[in-house]
């Protein structure tokens, strides 16, 4: 099977994972006993592992499962509380997450991977593993409540542990957890402990003790400790035995064969309403079924569903993988793996095999096994291609026609339903991967794009709509009905628009995805800097356009960066200055018109533009005097100038005066523009503006001296034809008297005039014009042009702000091409009204 075309879908979907084990664990720093997120942050790292396993044959992927699986290994002693979260497994979590981002960043550009040395990841990963036990938050006797006894959690069996649960159940035994805690002040914590172990083993079997069974009879363990058995007494006689033993201080007692545990934060999965659902397939999952579907493997859903009141759900679940996994591999499991096993599902569950073997073989294999036979019943079918074409999108398993050509065959009777199965592909189809097939180490992934499902079947629908009234206008014109042509027109107009649109919408992302990467960079700055950084982030939910991202998201870091090094002060420095210890960096995101706004704030000491105006005299970027001159906002423009710090050292971090130079170019490469505000004492703000990329606009088309000009809607008061003799003149300005007030009147032409450096003079040669009265609040102004076209929806692409130097080219924020060839300019009304 050739999988390198999967393995853009797994960089797209590592990526996504990583992100989200970086946020949720700094959620984790601040709430160390939150086993939600853990357990969000070990499923995360346990699909990067499981992913990157079926991927091994190419480079880098080795290392990434290595990776993820010591990682996960010490999440995992973490969800089991033999080892205690501190700052240093913290420091050796985030590193981790740095380690397989380096590693996927290999797999993305591999023409310029580095190699990556991580022996001293997996060094201090075996470390932690290997004092677990021997932590003082495990063994002192401190204030802290002891995990084994305060924490509602359900630790994982072995499979071996699980069979003699299984075999103490169809026996008629029980099986319990004893969670003993011993009193505070207790000597003797080993003695009693080897005693209580004495007395349970004379007529029970020990099958699992927490912590392991030589660190229990040593004593290192704080109060409390479990012991799992199985017994064929009940649990009074049990909980005697226990209390008989000198210094017991308290007892709870678990049945495994009637109660399962689980975290307060993880309730059971509900069982689905239609439990023959097919699960929900990301890209990836969907890719591998389509490829194995090729190659002549059958893709099986079974759905396996327990019987009211079984016990040790979890251990029947591992008995059914593991007899699966003999017949093929296991894609998809839902609920997840780790669901399964916890327990945390009702009494549903479903499997997808590739396999080569027939459904109805595995299915009887299954129900063969003594210890499940009569807990369960298990229907199976083959995944319909229909289910896997890349543009359908399916909830349930559809039933195939009875009235179609036969493609189904049905499986064994049994006294359950019986559901067709899909033949799969014959066995010739099976081919042999082609050595050319294999992704060559320079092969650059191509990128992937996450988008909307609902907006996907939005566009298939508007495509449908597209293609009928194609149809439509080409019947309208093979029978030359020209009346109905303006219908049609319409109606083709009307799809094209909304399609414009949609695509606009798809082009978008939040702009939580450029601000999320900033947290943790904030982590590590505050630490590396010995400072505390507050970090706020508003307007995440809007809209931005893809393209972006990265030039956005870097600027904002250089100026976080700075931000956090130039202008938050040490807290010593802060307390003294009557300010909170901990200086705030805030994000903020909003839109004014179709301009994206960001601006970057801190409370910190503010810019000294004195030094910064000696700085630029310093190196030779203005003269002494033209230091002198400068105005305040001039001053602080000279922060941009490239090479230009106000710090006497540079930093790893920043000082090097060349990260705010970047931050302009980037911002002005995308037709944006920075501005700054800064306060001695109390802080700076920095505000980029950036303008949509593309964008649609209903506006009012235009024409004066043979020019085509476009005039937004929103921004239109009045269109009006006026005559040259209702013009009159004030204090040498010509004005027209409109709804009870004289506004001002500029010809287009002239005023916008690239020729010359001044605004020409008002000559009325004609008897007419068309007015249009612009409005900015209160204010109104005419612009006199010599013919409206009409109003349109136009498609517009911003100017960068230094598009043009000449006189009047200020005066466009944007340009469209209309239906004729013709180059129309949007009009900038904000500068028009600040010029007159």
């Amino acid at each position: 099977m050739d999988l390198s075309q999967y393995v853009g879908l797994f960089i797209d979907e590592a990526r996504l994972h990583l992100q989200q084990c970086s946020d949720s664990l700094l959620v984790l720093e601040n709430s160390p006993d939150n086993s939600a997120v853990l357990n969000e942050i070990f499923r995360s790292i346990h699909t990067i592992k499981g992913m990157a396993a079926t991927l091994v044959e190419f480079p880098y992927f080795e290392e990434i499962s290595q990776l993820s699986h010591e990682m996960e290994s010490l999440l995992d002693e973490l969800r089991n509380h033999t080892i205690r979260l501190n700052d240093r497994i913290m420091d050796l979590l985030f590193a981790c997450v740095d380690g397989l981002d380096l590693l996927i960043g290999n797999v993305s550009q591999p023409e310029q991977a580095t190699p990556q040395d991580l022996s001293y990841l997996f060094a201090h990963l075996a470390e932690c593993s290997a004092q677990g036990q021997s932590q003082p938050s495990l063994t002192g006797t401190g204030e802290e409540e002891d995990p084994y006894w305060s924490k509602d959690w359900q630790h994982a069996y072995t499979d071996s542990e699980s069979e003699k649960i299984l075999q103490a159940s169809k026996y008629g035994k029980n099986c319990f957890e004893l969670r003993i805690q011993l009193a505070e002040n207790c000597q003797m914590k080993s003695v009693r402990t080897q005693l209580i172990l004495h007395k349970l083993k004379q007529n029970s079997e020990v099958i699992k003790t927490i912590p392991e069974l030589n660190d229990l009879l040593a004593g290192n363990f704080q109060n409390c400790f479990i012991i799992s058995l199985v017994t064929p007494h009940d649990n009074e006689y049990i909980e005697n035995e226990v209390n008989s033993v000198s210094e017991v201080e308290a007892l709870r007692t678990v049945n495994l064969l009637g109660e399962t545990i689980y975290t307060a934060q993880s309730p059971p999965k509900l069982e689905s309403q239609d439990p023959f659902a097919m699960p929900e397939l990301n890209e990836f999952e969907l890719n591998v079924l389509r490829e194995a579907k090729k190659l002549g493997y059958g893709a099986i859903l079974f759905g396996i569903k327990l019987f009211p009141n079984v016990v040790l759900k979890a251990a029947r679940a591992t008995l059914i993988f593991r007899s699966l996994e003999k017949y093929g591999e296991i894609i998809k499991a839902d609920p997840p793996v780790i669901e399964l096993e916890e327990e945390r599902f009702g009494n549903f569950f479903s499997l997808i095999l590739v396999s080569q073997h027939e459904a109805d073989e595995i299915r009887s294999a299954i129900l063969e096994i003594p210890e499940i036979k009569d807990s369960l019943e298990i229907q199976a079918l083959y995944v319909a291609d229909e289910l896997l074409a890349p543009k359908t999108q399916v909830n349930n398993i559809i039933e195939l026609p009875r009235d179609k050509t036969p493609l189904t065959k049905p499986m064994a009777q049994s006294s359950h339903s019986v559901i067709d199965l899909p033949t799969r592909p014959p066995e010739h189809f099976v081919t042999e991967q082609s050595p050319a097939q294999t992704r060559q180490a320079g092969t650059r992934t191509s990128p992937l794009v996450r988008v909307d499902a609902g907006k996907l079947e939005q566009l298939m629908q508007l495509v449908d709509e597209l293609v009928l009234c194609r149809a439509e206008f080409s019947h309208a014109i093979r029978s030359q009905n020209i009346a109905n042509m303006d219908t049609h027109l319409f109606s083709l107009g009307s799809v094209a628009t909304a399609l414009h649109s949609l695509s606009i919408q798809l082009q978008m992302v939040s702009v939580e995805q450029v601000f999320n990467r900033f947290p943790r960079m904030i982590r590590d700055l505050s630490r590396s800097l010995g400072k505390e950084i507050e970090l706020t982030m508003d307007g995440r939910e809007l809209e931005m356009d893809r393209t972006l991202i990265d030039e956005l998201g870097n600027a904002l870091m250089h100026m976080i960066r700075n931000a956090a090094d130039h202008g938050l002060e040490k807290p010593e420095e802060r307390l003294r200055r009557g300010k909170p210890a901990k200086g705030l960096i805030a994000l903020q995101a909003s839109y004014e018109n179709d301009v994206l706004r960001v601006d970057v704030r801190d409370d910190g000491k503010g810019i000294d533009t004195d030094k910064l105006r000696y700085k630029a005299v310093e190196r030779g970027i203005v003269s002494e005097q033209s230091a002198l001159q400068m105005s305040q906002e001039q001053a602080l423009r000279l922060v941009f100038a490239p090479g230009l710090s106000t710090q006497d050292t540079a930093t790893d971090i920043s000082g090097r005066g060349v990260g705010m130079d970047a931050v302009r170019t980037q911002i002005e490469s995308l037709g944006g523009e920075i501005r700054i505000q800064s306060t001695r004492g109390q802080g700076t703000t920095y505000s980029i503006r950036i303008p949509s990329q593309m964008t649609m606009l209903n506006a009012f088309l235009v024409s004066d001296r043979g020019d085509f000009f476009a005039i937004g809607q929103d921004q239109v008061d009045t269109v009006t034809e006026i005559y040259t003799s209702e013009i009159e003149t004030q204090a040498g300005k010509e004005v027209y008297y409109f709804n009870g007030h004289y506004i001002p009147l500029v010809i287009l032409a002239d005023f916008i005039n690239p020729q010359g450096d001044q605004v020409k003079a008002l000559g009325f040669e004609k008897e007419d014009f068309w007015m249009i009265v612009i409005k900015r609040g209160s204010q109104r102004l005419g612009i006199l042009v010599d013919e409206l076209l009409g109003q349109e929806e136009l498609v517009l692409k911003p100017f960068s702000n230094n598009h043009d130097k000449r006189r009047g080219a200020d005066m466009f924020s944007g340009a469209t091409v209309l239906a004729n060839g013709e180059v129309a300019l949007l009009l900038d009304t904000a500068q028009i009204f600040a010029q007159v």
